[in-house]
């Protein structure tokens, strides 16, 4: 069994290495990147648990937004996430674009939680993205493909 451990845990070192190398040495911006892996591998825990923390730990991104075809998804994800928030200094967790516009104007780092369709396709969150230093944001999505 602990060989199983083992061999899972180098996987998932070198799929957060990948995420790491990405995001520091691919300096394009605009692009879309996308990393796959196989269902039930574990993307949307990796994404709350080293992802977000990376992002806001070690680049200039002050907002992310978190996203799920279905707020079911989130709504699972949620007492993980916020754990994993409340070991961040400085950072808010958000459902509501209008509450992370008022974060960010006082300064804090937000995550920012919401449906694919919310995101886009939301006036609030047409505001706000109007509004936001998109530099400075970054997009995690789960089933990008889908509303």
């Amino acid at each position: 069994m602990n060989m199983i451990i083992k061999e899972i845990k180098e996987i998932y070192d070198k799929y957060e290495k990948s995420f790491e190398e990405c995001v520091l040495h691919d300096n394009e911006y605009e692009l879309f990147k996308v990393l796959v892996a196989p269902m039930r591998f574990g993307k949307t825990r990796l994404a709350i648990t080293h992802n977000i923390p990376f992002l806001l730990e070690k680049t200039n991104v002050n907002c992310i937004v978190l996203t799920s075809p279905l707020g079911s998804i989130l709504k699972q994800k949620e007492r993980l996430l916020k754990n994993t928030i409340n070991q961040l200094s400085g950072v808010e967790f958000c459902e509501d674009p209008i509450d992370a516009q008022d974060a960010l104007e006082e300064g804090q780092k937000v995550v920012l939680v919401m449906t694919n369709m919310g995101a886009w396709v939301g006036s609030k969150s047409e505001q706000f993205f109007n509004k936001i230093d998109k530099s400075k944001v970054a997009f995690i999505i789960d089933e990008a493909h889908t509303w």
